[in-house]
């Protein structure tokens, strides 16, 4: 599942805490994390929801302004179901720190050297 921009800046200041999407069965699972361009999401519950019973405060809890916007977001077939997912900032991405970071210490290297050497003992084609 994937954010807009928007939507991910939305989720990590708290202002967007669940989202709707409309699809044949549930394509996440509570518990899971995803990367956005905000920062880590996780997903705290994903349920079947009637389209018709979706309340105002839910709308505006989806950063939508009303129904009708939040309607023509939703992709997939007209008969799938729409899920309403709860979501949950949990921090930075913490990738975006270790690609700052250029330099190994000697236990790191040797540490993905030991991998390396692994796979190619393991590998039915000879080393790399």
């Amino acid at each position: 599942m994937m954010f807009t921009d928007r939507v991910a800046r939305g989720i990590a200041a708290g202002e967007i805490t669940h989202v709707f999407r409309r699809w044949a069965v549930p394509r996440v699972r509570v518990g899971s994390t995803l990367h956005t361009t905000a920062g880590i999401v996780e997903i705290e519950c994903v349920n079947r929801v009637d389209i018709r019973e979706i309340s105002d405060e839910d709308v505006r809890a989806a950063g939508e302004q009303n129904l009708a916007t939040l309607s023509a977001t939703l992709r997939g077939a007209e008969r799938d179901p729409v899920f309403r997912i709860g979501v949950r900032y949990i921090g930075p991405d913490e990738r975006i720190e270790l690609s700052d970071r250029a330099e190994l210490s000697k236990q790191e290297i040797g540490e993905i050297e030991a991998s390396l050497a692994r796979l190619d003992r393991a590998s039915r084609r000879g080393p790399w």
